[in-house]
């Protein structure tokens, strides 16, 4: 009869819009494309901050220069370099065989790659936080600032040549003298931009420590010169660690 016939078409339409949402399964993404996008992530950050690189942006270095070839690397390559930098628990991360092997190893990557993946993660006297991946094809990967937090050839070197046209006044340079009540201040632009790349960075590797592993030597970078341009070899303990909390404000 006519109304059985309307009686199994609500039935049907009940069926068929009561779909469980919640259990439906979704696709999962491919953990490793997500590998090359994270590396590609990786790569954007210190291709952001190139600026702070004294020998890059000074042209003393020449043959430094960004590169990505991101189809040229391998998907599982990609995974262990993100597990390098996100699992290994040091604040300085350095590559050498017995680091990286476990993590190549874990994700199947050819041998070759240990020789020609270099990964430096270093702030103490040196700043240098580099990516470099080589291969039969030419560099593929090479990222990432590096330079001196003394006078020999980093972003302070020309405020240290200042100070050393000594005279019978102190301090030595009044330009190095402001430059310092800058940083003080929390407006010296340098150590903003430094301090927002490490930032940026220590999020990104998941290792937040790292800002308060940098305070010191931004700190000491800046009391050292202080010290220089006054031609004195010690401060006292209220101005010493007035630098250390200068530095928090630029996070």
């Amino acid at each position: 009869m006519w109304w059985n016939i309307i009686k199994e078409s609500r039935q049907t339409s009940r069926t068929v819009g009561s779909i469980d949402w919640e259990n439906e399964a979704i696709p999962e993404e491919n953990e490793e494309d997500d590998c090359k996008k994270w590396l590609k992530g990786l790569y954007d950050i210190m291709n952001k901050y190139q600026d702070i690189d004294y020998a890059y942006t000074t042209g003393a270095n020449h043959s430094k220069q960004n590169v990505i070839k991101l189809d040229k690397i391998p998907e599982n390559l990609a995974c262990a370099i993100k597990d390098f930098y996100t699992e290994n628990n040091a604040h300085e991360i350095d590559t050498n065989m017995v680091s990286l092997k476990p993590f190549f190893e874990k994700h199947g990557v050819d041998e070759k790659f240990i020789h020609d993946t270099f990964i430096n993660t270093y702030l103490a006297d040196y700043f240098r936080v580099e990516i470099l991946i080589d291969s039969d094809d030419g560099i593929i990967l090479n990222a990432g600032p590096s330079f001196s937090w003394d006078w020999d050839d980093g972003p302070f070197s020309e405020l240290y040549d200042k100070t050393q046209n000594e005279n019978e006044e102190k301090p030595y340079s009044k330009e190095v003298e402001e430059r310092v009540k800058q940083f003080l201040n929390g407006k010296d632009k340098l150590t903003k931009r430094i301090c927002d790349f490490i930032k940026e960075f220590s999020e990104y590797i998941k290792k937040p420590e790292i800002k308060d592993y940098l305070i010191n030597y931004i700190s000491w970078a800046w009391r050292n010169l202080h010290k220089i341009n006054y031609g004195v070899k010690s401060i006292n303990k209220e101005t010493s660690d007035s630098f250390k909390i200068a530095v928090k404000q630029y996070f």
